[in-house]
């Protein structure tokens, strides 16, 4: 009880005086990180990386705490799990509600990479929650991992099962997941759906039940037409920083020059001999990109999306990434997986 106490005290004070705190109680907490007022943890085990945010009066209680970087939770999140695990990148959402059992080692919630969980979610983890990479749970959606009432002596039923979302799954809002369902990757469920039984990768499900609608989410994309969008997106993101925009085309590439600076090179095809790229702008590639190379130069691959670390890449070129969220763009920085 003693500790509740210290939480609720120093959830009054300043930001600086608050991180120190949990260091001293032996949190290892990055720089650049915030905590909102109001705030209350109570952890045994607290891992906060660079550039995280949590927001005003949120209450966690767990038994472990691991944000990545450039985490944001906001505010009013009320979380009560054994552990919890959000990768790079990963929000969630103001009103959030994620309740289990602090002490039950099943309680478990994890997000992958760029994963986001929208306003007014409730999500119970009797049983562990996965969601993968670049995972959009829309507001007002309910994932279960238990459904229990009446008695089960008396043959009525009780059903616990975890809940898996592979990577590249938009659930809009207002879904309803149901306890044991695993969903594969590419899917895209329906508004208002309930989701009772598995749904393949690729699929798009949507229904009370939730039926296959269709085999596959999405379609072919050729590279003339990814070209058009990446430039359509670098003009608009140019047009709203207010800033001059040059495209230059040749054989090998494409330059996009902010203010006659060159910002964006988009190469057509992956050289053999890639060990001389410009150091002061986002070199971009349709195909995989090694990793010794992305270690040393600005680099983003369409491939898999992987890039370099932010802290070599132009802070235009990532305001560009950022924004380029706006088409379903993510990246996923080497140093932050």
């Amino acid at each position: 009880m003693s500790s509740l106490y210290f939480a609720v005290f120093f959830a009054f004070l300043p930001n600086p005086v608050r991180i120190a705190f949990y260091r001293l109680l032996g949190a290892k907490i990055g720089k650049r990180v915030k905590i909102g007022f109001g705030t209350v943890i109570l952890a045994k085990k607290i891992v906060i990386k660079d550039n995280s945010t949590i927001g005003y009066f949120c209450q966690i209680k767990v038994n472990t705490l691991f944000l990545g970087k450039y985490v944001s939770i906001g505010n009013f999140v009320k979380i009560s799990v054994h552990k919890i695990k959000l990768a790079s990148r990963t929000i969630i959402s103001h009103k959030v509600d994620i309740v289990g059992d602090t002490s039950d080692k099943r309680s478990v919630i994890k997000l992958g990479m760029h994963s986001w969980i929208f306003q007014y979610c409730f999500i119970n983890v009797a049983r562990e929650v996965s969601l993968g990479r670049n995972v959009g749970v829309g507001g007002g959606t309910y994932l279960f991992t238990h459904g229990y009432w009446l008695n089960n002596l008396d043959g009525f039923p009780v059903n616990y099962g975890p809940v898996s979302i592979e990577d590249n799954v938009w659930l809009p809002w207002g879904c309803f997941i149901m306890p044991g369902v695993k969903i594969g990757k590419n899917v895209i469920v329906g508004a208002r759906s309930v989701v009772n039984k598995d749904v393949a990768d690729n699929a798009l499900v949507a229904g009370i039940p939730a039926k296959v609608i269709k085999e596959m989410s999405y379609r072919h994309v050729d590279f003339e037409e990814k070209t058009q969008i990446i430039t359509e997106t670098i003009q608009d993101f140019a047009e709203r920083k207010n800033k001059k925009m040059d495209r230059k085309e040749t054989n090998q590439k494409i330059i996009f020059s902010f203010d006659k600076m060159p910002t964006i090179i988009l190469y057509k095809n992956i050289q053999n001999n890639i060990s001389d790229l410009p150091q002061t702008a986002l070199n971009v590639f349709f195909d995989s990109v090694p990793r010794d190379t992305m270690e040393c130069y600005p680099c983003f691959s369409l491939n898999d999306y992987l890039s370099s670390s932010v802290g070599i890449i132009p802070k235009t070129a990532i305001d560009w990434l950022e924004f380029a969220r706006c088409i379903g763009l993510r990246f996923y920085a080497i140093d932050e997986i």
